[in-house]
């Protein structure tokens, strides 16, 4: 046991091997060279004055990722950055507490740090596999492994600088609360379920065929609703981008060993033996009873291909080409005849896939950094590029009230929303990183959006009008279904009256999770559902499209009526989401009063 102790301690209390991460470390080269800011030449940020070491962030970014991926499949580009950035928000936040728990004079006393130790392992030490006996905790390897000076004094000293924090935390929110009513709304929201049929009755279906309505009553529609057809907040901004692709060395690097395949394969050494050393082909491209047979269309061959298929014999295979996923050679496996006559072919695929190499990478970031720094200089972006050869885009107007903002070819996410939404116009971002390569903004406006010309949007235009036309209609309608069931017809009667109305019958939902199936969240429906009584029917309900519902609530669930106890887990969800948010609202004054600057560019790795 202390012998594995010894192996597997960390410089830090995470207690699992790390090797790999330092070697992520190198290889990710530049990612993380710090800027080179002169003011902190060795620091990711500064708070209060106060810097905060670049290994320090680097060390915390270890645990969090061995938390997170040891023994798991490497993350993507994407979800790295964004471990990057919580690092490096968690630091300035534990920085700040600490700060303020030193000016608030809460230490911590050795009596405190011993109770923690023998009570209160860390949890990364009570997941380690070095302290579990058949899958649990095992508090006497634990116990054993603080006889070793050194991990006892890791352990000490990480509750030595946590005790502290944690004593502001529960100063600041110890007034947190759950009344009964707060615990059983909560219980009701999370427990109540219902039980539905509805009839939906959609304007757009009683309306006339768009594409029939006159085109002086389209313009005439779009003129007068001008104002709807325009976002309420846009963005359009300028970045510079340049791709993660390979560069030509790259792809004459796995050229050339292409070439010494296909050589070899010339002299007669086996096509499965240096397949199996070689391809990175999936399974399916291999041949044998397990090869797909692909047929003679571009969509399952290369066009590259297909051509070629017609000169090879069996177990012929050709010279080295381009294709998709990187460089092939292909052996011809078997054909097969068809039903319908038509040939299918079953290959064996050595595929060798280009990669963009750390140098290029390196080259990369150079360019897209030289970039960042003469634009930051006040410089236009386009004397920027043409400086550097970074390709300049302007975007149209970005709806950013939609649910999904959409940028062409460009991955956009909430450091890029945030971004759009709080900068000035002509501020320029610091770089982002994305799998497809890196990009700096230049925010040019963000404020309400113009409404498209007519003949960008004439087919909305026409739904809604023709939708409109269908108000009226559509209402009638459910106002003779209301009268009809309130005369005692049930729900199948009152849908089979007209095939314009969709029925739907046993849709079952709980509360919490504020989503009625096929109509969506719509709260105020959700409210007035679970005030009915079962086996009512009501309408009309209305929806935020102004589809309108005949709604009969089949059945809804009774509740025990005793209120939750003191220590009910619906009560203390309540109290820590009560204490989270007064921490939330601490933190943020913490920041706005204090003084951070922040170190981080493309070099950090953190964008």
């Amino acid at each position: 046991m202390m012998q594995a102790l010894r192996e597997n301690t960390k410089p830090i209390f995470i207690v699992t091997i790390a090797a790999f991460v330092g070697l992520m470390f190198i290889a990710w080269g530049a990612d993380f060279q710090l800027g080179c800011d002169r003011q902190a030449p060795n620091a990711v940020a500064v708070v209060n004055g106060e810097a905060i070491p670049y290994q320090l962030f680097q060390d915390q970014f270890q645990a969090m990722y061995e938390q997170q991926f040891y023994g798991r499949q490497a993350p993507s580009e994407l979800t790295r950055v964004r471990l990057l950035n919580q690092t490096y928000h968690q630091i300035i936040e534990d920085h700040l507490l600490r700060q303020e728990a030193d000016r608030r004079k809460l230490g911590t006393r050795l009596e405190e740090v011993l109770k923690m130790l023998k009570t209160s392992p860390p949890p990364e030490i009570m997941q380690s596999p070095i302290f579990q006996t058949d899958g649990q905790f095992d508090f006497s390897k634990y116990y054993q492994a603080l006889r070793t000076p050194q991990f006892l004094s890791q352990i000490a000293g990480h509750y030595t600088g946590q005790l502290p924090i944690t004593k502001l935390r529960n100063e600041i929110s110890w007034a947190a609360f759950a009344s009964n009513a707060e615990a059983w709304e909560m219980r009701v929201a999370r427990e109540q379920k219902a039980t539905i049929a509805y009839i939906r009755v959609s304007p757009l279906a009683y309306g006339p065929d768009p594409a029939s309505l006159d085109a002086d009553a389209v313009r005439a529609y779009y003129d007068e609703h001008r104002a709807d057809f325009a976002p309420e907040e846009v963005a359009i901004a300028t970045y510079g981008r340049v791709d993660r692709i390979p560069s030509s060395m790259d792809t004459l690097e796995v050229t050339e060993i292409m070439e010494t395949i296909f050589l070899e394969l010339e002299a007669g050494e086996s096509f499965d033996e240096l397949m199996d050393a070689h391809s990175e082909a999936d399974q399916g491209m291999r041949g044998g009873v397990t090869g797909r047979f692909l047929k003679r269309t571009a969509t399952e061959i290369a066009p590259e291909m297909v051509a070629a298929l017609d000169t090879l014999s069996m177990g012929d295979h050709t010279p080295p080409h381009r294709g998709p996923g990187g460089l092939h050679i292909v052996q011809l496996d078997s054909v097969r005849v068809e039903s319908d006559g038509s040939k299918s072919y079953r290959l064996k695929d050595i595929l060798m896939r280009v990669r963009v190499s750390g140098s290029t990478v390196s080259a990369i970031q150079d360019r897209i950094y030289r970039f960042w720094e003469i634009a930051n200089k006040g410089d236009d972006l386009s004397n920027a590029a043409e400086s550097t050869s970074v390709s300049v885009t302007t975007t149209d107007p970005v709806d950013l009230t939609s649910r999904r903002p959409y940028i062409p070819s460009v991955p956009v996410y909430e450091e890029l929303l945030t971004f759009f939404k709080e900068m000035e116009p002509g501020e320029i971002s610091p770089i982002y990183e994305a799998p497809n390569g890196w990009f700096v903004w230049r925010l040019d406006y963000h404020g309400p959006g113009t409404p498209p010309p007519l003949e960008e949007i004439e087919a909305r235009v026409r739904s809604e009008l023709a939708k409109s036309l269908g108000v009226d209609p559509a209402r009638r309608m459910t106002d003779e279904l209301m009268r009809r069931a309130g005369a005692g017809e049930d729900m199948e009667a009152l849908a089979e009256s007209d095939t314009l109305l969709y029925l739907a019958k046993d849709r079952s939902f709980v509360r919490y999770k504020r989503s009625i199936p096929g109509i969506g969240r719509e709260p105020e429906i959700m409210g007035r559902i679970f005030a009915m009584e079962a086996g009512e029917i009501d309408g009309p309900f209305e929806d935020t499209d102004g589809n309108l519902y005949v709604v009969q609530l089949a059945a809804q669930d009774t509740l025990p009526s005793d209120q939750p106890g003191e220590d009910d887990p619906l009560r203390q969800n309540i109290i820590e989401m009560k204490r989270d948010e007064v921490m939330a609202s601490f933190l943020q004054e913490l920041r706005e009063k204090g003084s951070i600057t922040d170190y981080r560019n493309f070099r950090t790795g953190t964008f």
